[in-house]
């Protein structure tokens, strides 16, 4: 989902002119191109952390699965919203696609339920077996 926003805003920012010029040629798209690959990229990186934790029996397997459940959710959210404020207008009628993101974003995180209590310490994840 979050990838999916990211590449539909910045091809669209490719393409649409505004005031006789790209709108992805703004330093405020492209600070919000960067931040959506940024947060892609971060939750590539945990859900290789989880993965990789979960295939070898690590003891921090659940506090990375945990960890990417509160991630994801929360990229994908952000994205969508960043993709509907590039598209401007048409980002959220129903003929463009961006609003279809958004969506799916909320879907994915009410399909996990809510993540909050994750940040919190318990016996589940104690704060003295959090990975450096």
């Amino acid at each position: 989902i979050a990838e999916g926003a990211r590449d539909l805003a910045v091809a669209y920012a490719g393409v649409r002119r505004q005031f006789g010029r790209q709108i992805g040629s703004f330093q405020a798209i492209k600070h919000h191109c960067a931040n959506m690959a940024i947060g892609v990229e971060m939750v590539s990186a945990q859900l290789d952390m989880a993965a990789i934790a979960v295939r070898d029996g690590r003891e921090d397997a659940a506090f990375q699965t945990a960890a990417l459940a509160r991630l994801a959710p929360r990229v994908a959210l952000q994205n969508a919203r960043l993709c509907i404020q590039i598209h401007g207008g048409i980002g959220f009628s129903a003929e463009a696609d961006v609003q279809l993101f958004l969506k799916q974003a909320h879907l994915l995180r009410n399909y996990l339920g809510a993540t909050d209590f994750l940040s919190l310490p318990s016996p589940m994840f104690p704060l003295a077996k959090v990975p450096a």
